[in-house]
């Protein structure tokens, strides 16, 4: 399984703050989570398996996702 954890309002957007999600075969993120293409790049930052990653970035069995808002300050 894959498990996906989503923070801040990408969590609200997508419907859960974690979630376990079977995969059979290795997919594209944006895949298994079309939900994605309604969020412009600019606006996420996505980790798996605590590396920078994108939409497109190939998961397997196993990975973990992590999504979460860009946020800037100063």
């Amino acid at each position: 399984m894959v498990k996906v954890k989503a923070l801040g309002w990408i969590a609200e957007k997508i419907g859960f703050n974690e979630r376990d999600i079977r995969i059979s075969k290795t997919l594209r993120i944006i895949d298994f989570l079309p939900v994605l293409n309604t969020i412009s790049d600019k606006y996420l930052i996505i980790l798996v398996n605590n590396k920078p990653a994108n939409k497109n970035t190939m998961v397997k069995d196993d990975d973990e996702i992590v999504i979460m808002p860009v946020v800037s300050g100063g």
